[in-house]
């Protein structure tokens, strides 16, 4: 009963801070214990939603109007020359 009174005063407190809480009290329970009646009852703690960030608009790369104005590789994986691969 004490645990579902905490629980419902302190929603976003989890198991771990309601067995500290209950301890205060003088209650001699271990974590574990309060994890399992915590799961029992259906206690968890809400989490919150993340929304999705907005993408940001893709600047489009320059065209190269001439010669060596724009490098790029594209490659998979590569070895040194004492083999090791990266």
């Amino acid at each position: 009963m004490r645990l579902r009174e905490l629980a419902a005063s302190r929603v976003r407190f989890g198991y771990r801070r309601l067995t500290v809480l209950l301890r205060r009290d003088g209650w001699p329970v271990n974590a574990k214990r309060i994890y399992r009646l915590y799961m029992d009852e259906g206690l968890t703690v809400r989490t919150k939603h993340r929304t999705k960030a907005a993408g940001r608009a893709r600047v489009p790369q320059t065209i190269a109007t001439a010669p060596n104005q724009r490098w790029s590789t594209d490659f998979m994986s590569a070895r040194g020359a004492e083999g090791s691969v990266f």
